[in-house]
């Protein structure tokens, strides 16, 4: 049985709950950046409303808001906003 290719490990992205894989092979590592880094043009402009409605209701003293219908407390923008900085650290480094 061979190795599995490095995009088969990275079949299981962070909206599953997976936050990182562990990589051997510096060959692997630019596709796994790109499967929890990238993020789309819709994921990019949600995680942004999540981050900026919470921390203007977080100015005003709230630690729970409702987003798109959704309700957002202090998880899911310290996940909204770790996104966003990874994505941003990805696409800093590929223009680099």
């Amino acid at each position: 049985m061979g190795l599995l290719p490095v995009e088969l490990l990275a079949d299981h992205p962070p909206d599953e709950g997976f936050q990182a894989r562990v990589v051997v092979y510096p060959a692997q590592v630019d596709p796994l950046q790109r499967t929890y880094s990238e993020l789309s043009p819709d994921e990019i402009e949600q995680a942004q409303r999540v981050v900026e409605a919470f921390e203007e209701a977080e100015a005003s003293g709230l630690a729970s808001i409702q987003v798109d219908g959704r309700f957002i407390d202090y998880p899911f923008y310290y996940r909204a906003r770790h996104r966003l900085r990874l994505h941003e650290a990805f696409v800093a480094r590929s223009e680099a």
